[in-house]
């Protein structure tokens, strides 16, 4: 019967034939595909299984090179008691970080990850439309997201902002952080790698421009008044003494914007998210479970804050456990800022400065800004508080800073979004677009989870089809 309709309506024949041909076509390259993506799926299960199955053994390890390290730390047999306890309990709490930074380096070195690149920057509002090209101008230049520090000594951009942020006088210093903050946190919601390396960054410039450099460039000048003005010791150290060149108001406000600046990102990090958090392939079943308790941590934990997203990071929940050990380094910075702050008005009342009358050591000009003595004083707390933060420039060595707060580097792309760090091919052409140089990692990702769930919804939908062709050719 089938013949003899077919026989009647060639129309209806040519259709059935070039169904019948699609269909062998479709069920050919499946078989062509499925076959490599099976493969490249079986290798990151082997992987994620490697690592379920060599999980104790690996715990095992860790802890005795622990005792190992305890033990050869501790062997002086004339060390104290006290400094013995502490120096285990020391090595106890880094360890810790220590074995999630292992754990976590070799995940990402094994299992692939999915990572888009070339999102675009979150909006809010018409200050996206305004400021979002200077953004991401400024945060691709200094904060790339593919770009070593060697990288981005070939940036004149780079050096350029380097530079500002180097120069603690007349505010260009604050400013520039200033500004770079209000573009890490808006559009939001922030990352957390980006505020604390904000935070290092701060701190670390501080001991380095306004305590080491600072402290340099006082000597230089105490030796050229001793040298070539010993005929007017007295006045030339008043001209070129400590602070007496500067304006005294913008060094009050690079001594308050040190500590200001960074409490307020630090104060943001409970709001911040990690971008370079990205989805395994395929993720051991240990990961699966850590990554569950995590978000009912992160869920008790979480203030009603409106949902994951937003445009500024008051938008969302907070999380009370980014930052990692940050904290303890900030306490410390408020402490230190707090005895500088304290000295320096103690050293006030010792110099005789009359407030009344804006009277040091002599000086017949009125008012506190025309003081020397006060700028000297200003000048010593500035200098000695910069140099105390010298635990902070410890941690800009990218292995510390990471066991340090357990967060992966991250930057900017050319739309100003914030993706993990990933350094360009080796070979790659000057100029040529990074989004491309992963393209082959990307695309067999995609490749791999798009055969997947072909080989996943492969029967029904060819069952489907069957059903679909049936009924159109009878």
């Amino acid at each position: 019967a089938r013949s003899a309709a077919a026989a009647a309506d060639p129309r209806a024949a040519a259709a059935s034939a070039a169904k019948k041909a699609a269909k062998r076509a479709e069920e050919a390259a499946a078989r062509s595909d499925l076959p490599v993506a099976k493969v490249a799926m079986a290798r990151e299960r082997a992987k994620a299984r490697f690592l379920e199955m060599t999980g104790v053994f690996r715990k095992n390890i860790m802890a005795n090179l622990k005792e190992i390290v305890k033990d050869s730390a501790v062997a002086d047999p004339d060390m104290w008691g006290c400094v013995q306890r502490a120096v285990r309990v020391a090595i106890d709490s880094i360890w810790t970080d220590l074995e999630m930074e292992v754990e976590r380096k070799l995940e990402k070195a094994l299992l692939k990850q999915k990572a888009d690149y070339e999102q675009e920057s979150p909006r809010c509002g018409r200050w996206g439309c305004c400021c979002s090209c200077l953004r991401a101008f400024f945060l691709r230049h200094f904060l790339p997201f593919d770009r070593s520090v060697f990288g981005k000594m070939k940036d004149p951009v780079f050096w350029i902002i380097t530079i500002l942020v180097s120069i603690p006088m007349y505010g260009l210093r604050a400013g520039v952080f200033s500004l770079m903050l209000l573009m890490l946190l808006f559009p939001g919601p922030p990352d957390e790698y980006q505020l604390i390396n904000y935070i290092l960054q701060l701190k670390g410039s501080q001991f380095f421009t306004v305590g080491f450099l600072q402290t340099l460039i006082t000597g230089g000048s105490y030796f050229y008044c001793a040298s070539w003005r010993t005929d007017a010791l007295p006045q030339c150290i008043r001209d070129h003494g400590p602070g007496s060149s500067q304006v005294l108001l913008w060094s009050v406000i690079d001594y308050i914007s040190n500590v200001l600046l960074c409490w307020c990102a630090f104060w943001a990090l409970p709001f911040s998210v990690k971008s370079s958090q990205g989805t395994f392939v395929v993720a051991p079943k240990y990961e699966a479970s850590k990554q569950e308790n995590e978000s009912d941590t992160e869920g008790g934990q979480t203030d009603d804050g409106g949902g994951d997203g937003g445009c500024c990071c008051c938008c969302r929940g907070r999380d009370h456990a980014a930052g990692g050990r940050l904290r303890t380094l900030l306490f410390y910075d408020m402490v230190c800022f707090l005895i500088t702050l304290s000295m320096l008005a103690f050293i006030t009342y010792l110099t005789g400065f009359d407030v009344g009358k804006g009277v040091g050591q002599g000086d017949q000009e009125p008012g506190l800004s025309h003081d020397p003595q006060f700028k000297a004083n200003l000048f010593m707390a500035r200098v000695l508080y910069s140099l105390l933060t010298f635990p902070f420039a410890i941690f800009l060595v990218p292995l510390l800073s990471t066991v340090l707060t357990h967060c992966d580097p991250t930057g900017f792309n050319s739309h100003g979004a914030c993706v993990p760090f990933m350094l360009p091919a080796t070979g790659t052409r000057k100029g040529e677009n990074v989004g491309d140089e992963g393209s082959s990692d990307e695309e067999s990702l995609e490749s791999t989870s798009a055969a997947v769930d072909s080989d996943v919804e492969g029967q029904q939908m060819k069952a489907a089809k069957r059903k679909g062709i049936a009924a159109a050719t009878e």
